[in-house]
């Protein structure tokens, strides 16, 4: 292990006949694989650093008061981010957070109050105490599919927040963890119940939405492209899971293109039209696998179809089964 330290960049910084505070660049070397405890903390002027693959952890308070700081890369080698990283780095306004990152540490952006967007990988399970505290100009956060916690205040103060999806996976939600989110008035979830007096404000005021009614709110186009009177298959949209929403606004994305296994797992009960239609409308239909292009093959299971279809489109899909790979 080779750590990027506070004497380190002093020493860097010396060498420019500069102090750390007037340092505005800063390439880390390769070979480095840690970003050490306050390494850049009060570098006030730093508005440009690059990190390499090596780096794997990302250390307390490493970029403590980086005021300058816009934006910042964190490569996919990065698989822990410790608490307060990033914390009152106030002219950040974007950031992106790399798949295998499974927990935000405590107050790690605690104070960005230019932070305007968050996206979280499908890795993240848990966002720590106070993570987003006083990010007064987020306005919008995605919560990936298979995140099961937020802890207590991780978004107390964030007066900008406008509506939020929450996952199926969802089971616990902290006190306070949206305390003082003034804007906050529409939450999508399919269990309200997670949402108590003590971790909101104006509970009865909030304007809950389920996963199902949302969708058919805001993507009837694409319903209306899935449910084409030619086809007797019918997308049900009485039991849509927070997954599908995911997927389905991830499709949107011109770069996003999944896998056929991201795929089968999401749509599992759906029909095999279905599928090919929602990857048509986007025009993602190279994501469907042709027998051709794969080595091995499995037939997708089906469970619980009978719930979600009628008998005709249940019919149908038994017979198309065998057109259903999940590739492995």
């Amino acid at each position: 292990m080779t750590i990027l330290t506070t004497q380190y960049i002093n020493e860097h910084c010396a060498s420019l006949n500069i102090s750390r505070f007037a340092l505005t660049e800063f390439t880390i070397p390769d070979g480095f694989t840690e970003i050490g405890v306050s390494a850049f903390s009060l570098c006030f002027a730093l508005e440009s650093i690059n990190i390499p693959n090596s780096v794997t952890m990302i250390g307390e308070e490493a970029f403590d008061e980086c005021t300058s700081l816009t934006s910042i890369f964190i490569p996919e080698s990065v698989n822990t981010i410790q608490d307060c990283a990033f914390v009152d780095c106030t002219a950040l306004t974007s950031i992106n957070i790399p798949n295998g990152i499974t927990r935000i540490g405590r107050r790690s952006w605690q104070r960005c109050s230019s932070l305007t967007s968050v996206t979280l990988p499908d890795s993240v399970t848990e966002i720590d105490f106070e993570t987003f505290d006083e990010c007064t100009e987020l306005t919008s956060i995605n919560f990936p599919d298979g995140m099961t916690t937020i802890i207590e205040s991780a978004f107390i103060d964030c007066t900008a927040l406008l509506s939020i999806i929450i996952p199926d996976s969802m089971t616990t939600i902290g006190e306070n963890a949206f305390r003082n989110c003034s804007s906050l008035t529409k939450i999508i979830c399919n269990n309200p119940n997670l949402f108590t007096n003590q971790n909101i404000d104006n509970r009865d005021q909030i304007q809950f939405i389920s996963i199902s009614d949302y969708l058919k709110d805001n993507y009837q186009t694409l319903l209306n492209a899935i449910n084409n009177p030619r086809n007797s298959s019918e997308f049900n949209t009485n039991h849509v899971s927070s997954k599908e929403l995911n997927l389905i606004m991830k499709l949107q994305r011109a770069e996003y293109f999944p896998n056929w296994e991201t795929i089968a797992d999401t749509f599992e009960d759906r029909s095999i039209y279905q599928i090919r239609s929602i990857l048509s409308f986007y025009n993602k239909t190279e994501c469907f696998p042709h027998e051709n292009k794969v080595t091995r093959l499995l037939p997708l299971q089906l469970r619980d179809t009978t719930m979600f279809l009628n008998p005709i489109e249940n019919e149908m899909l038994m017979r198309t089964t065998t057109f259903l790979y999940r590739t492995t």
